[in-house]
């Protein structure tokens, strides 16, 4: 195999990488976005939750005070 031939080849490897880490680079930065969604909706959920707990700790308070 000559040089030329080794470096088209070479070439053509660089490029399919560069590719490839463009593509994964994307696919990063879409995970990380849904990831910052999901995020987002699990700590509404969880304020969520700590109001139904708080509200439900204040009735329970509220029928073990009635006589």
């Amino acid at each position: 195999m000559s040089i030329d031939e080794r470096l088209e080849r070479l070439t053509e490897r660089h490029e399919a990488l560069t590719l490839t880490v463009e593509s994964l680079s994307h696919t990063v930065h879409e995970l990380v976005d849904e990831a910052r969604r999901i995020d987002k909706r699990l700590n509404l959920l969880y304020e969520i939750t700590l109001h139904i707990g708080a509200d439900f700790a204040e009735r329970l308070r509220k029928l073990e005070e009635q006589p």
